[in-house]
């Protein structure tokens, strides 16, 4: 079975990340969801465009073909994110959410992460 998820079920989980840069914020909820985004590494492509795949070069990721990779941006149901689902790879499957982490990831490469309590937010 494809773990392909319909736009009614999209939003079922919840994860919470917070920064003052909003990347930085969808960064620390992938993390919070147990998805460690790479900075760096080999990504495999199905059904994405020219586009995203050079965004993902010019950020200075491998392209991958076959099956070792450090992230999947899977935009059309496919086997290979059932295998990245097993394997705990991190993975997208819109071209929005790729987006996002791409420029997350670009941010926190930059970032110093320091865990903070929800109360320092709020003082």
């Amino acid at each position: 079975v494809v773990p392909w998820l319909g736009p009614e079920m999209r939003s079922t989980g919840e994860s919470m990340g917070l920064d003052r840069d909003p990347y930085l914020a969808y960064y620390r909820a992938q993390l919070g969801a147990g998805h460690v985004l790479p900075l760096a590494g080999r990504v495999r492509f199905i059904a994405a465009d020219d586009d995203l795949i050079n965004a993902y070069r010019e950020a200075g990721f491998e392209i991958a073909e076959g099956v070792d990779y450090d992230l999947l941006v899977s935009l059309a149901p496919d086997p290979e994110l059932r295998r990245a689902v097993e394997l705990g790879r991190p993975y997208f499957t819109t071209r929005e959410a790729a987006l996002w982490g791409l420029e997350a990831i670009r941010r926190a490469r930059e970032a110093e992460l320091e865990p903070a309590p929800l109360q320092a937010w709020h003082s």
